[in-house]
């Protein structure tokens, strides 16, 4: 039976909550907004849930077990159903506007309404992905892509599979908007070819910790390197006034969407300093955030939804001073305790928890740590 940790299911609902927030948009956000340089909480939760594909997968694979291909697809298809889902729920708004008093205003879902046939398939097909709708659609292409990886890692071909992914992300670095902004075709805020090195580097260190190989040693020397890095990172983001070749060019490469070298120095730069926080037993062991962390697909698809229908009243909101936009911020953090408890809800009313016995197909522990 592989056992949960407790300390990454905490980081992930930390990393949820973050996620709402800053949607959401308000006072909090000045705190939770990159408050550590060029580091947002997308970064953290994709590479932690392909760690977590390593962790699992890796354990598979050390034992012997297959990974069948139908597991996989099942997976992949389980978050294309949220996917759908979740859209599914965002239009309903559009059906009933007179009951939302011609509020409902939704710029990206137009497309949909203008020209439905089209833009469903192409949504559908993964190829047109609205505001805050294009994070699923990378999970969905990269758990395959992963489980590949990981096999290729487990014969020996780790310099080759990171390799290539290296040269994805430097192909990513040019500009393809000529690609992607063709009629309706819209792949969202993410470049795949860049972002792709956060799942297979993700799944390496999984893998690899699973195995009991140390990358990087847990050293107070580099945890002090790291340290000074993250405070230059910070004081180049927020530093007024400051000006040079090198703080010019750190701002100029650090861009979110194509993962931009410095941006990703400064993920992995953070991500050791809170590796070497768990592995030392310090992190916070708070039970309600990892009970929001255990229930990520759930919680995160909700989030969406939660994020569309406060944008139509958010102006009000904001009008209101301080304390509303503060409140606003709160509840909607509070409301993603919801599809968690809905979710356990549903695994002990329908899913009765069964022998975790070694068998060829995944377990439902193994099932439930992926999440």
């Amino acid at each position: 039976m592989i056992k949960r940790n407790n300390s990454l299911d905490v980081l992930r609902g930390i990393l949820l909550i973050i996620i709402t927030v800053n949607h959401i948009g308000g006072p909090l956000s000045r705190f939770t907004f990159q408050p550590m340089g060029f580091v947002s909480a997308a970064e953290g939760f994709i590479f932690l849930s392909r760690y977590v594909l390593g962790l699992v997968f890796g354990k598979r694979l050390l034992e012997g077990r297959e990974m069948e291909l139908a597991t996989i697809l099942k997976r992949s298809l389980k978050i294309y159903g949220y996917h759908v889902i979740t859209l599914l729920i965002l239009l309903i708004p559009f059906c009933f506007d007179h009951l939302f008093l011609g509020k409902w205003q939704s710029p990206e879902l137009i497309p949909l309404i203008e020209n439905p046939r089209i833009a469903s398939t192409a949504y559908f097909l993964l190829l047109f992905q609205p505001e805050h709708l294009d994070i699923l659609p990378m999970y969905i292409l990269f758990i395959p892509i992963g489980i590949i990886a990981l096999k290729a890692f487990s014969r020996g071909k780790k310099i080759l599979v990171l390799g290539l992914s290296l040269l994805l992300w430097i192909f990513g670095q040019f500009e393809l908007s000529s690609i992607t902004g063709l009629g309706q075709i819209r792949l969202g805020f993410f470049n795949l070819f860049g972002w792709q090195i956060l799942f297979i580097t993700g799944c390496f260190l999984g893998y690899s910790r699973t195995l009991g190989i140390k990358i990087i040693p847990k050293t107070k020397v580099i945890l002090a390197c790291t340290l000074i890095l993250l405070f230059c990172f910070a004081i180049v983001r927020y530093g007024t006034g400051l000006e040079g070749w090198l703080i010019n060019s750190v701002r100029s490469f650090s861009e979110k969407s194509n993962l931009q070298i410095f941006r990703l120095i400064n993920f992995f730069v953070l991500a050791y300093i809170i590796g070497f926080i768990i592995d030392s037993g310090h992190f916070p062991k708070s039970k309600p955030l990892a009970f929001i962390g255990r229930h990520s697909l759930q919680v995160f698809a909700f989030q969406i939804v939660l994020v569309y229908c406060y944008t139509p009243v958010r102006e009000e909101i904001h009008s209101m001073g301080f304390y509303p936009k503060l409140a606003g911020q709160l509840l909607c953090a509070l409301l993603l305790f919801v599809p968690a408890l809905m979710h356990k809800y549903y695994i002990n009313t329908f899913r009765p928890v069964k022998s975790y016995s070694s068998t060829k197909n995944i377990t439902l522990a193994e099932q439930e740590i992926l999440k």
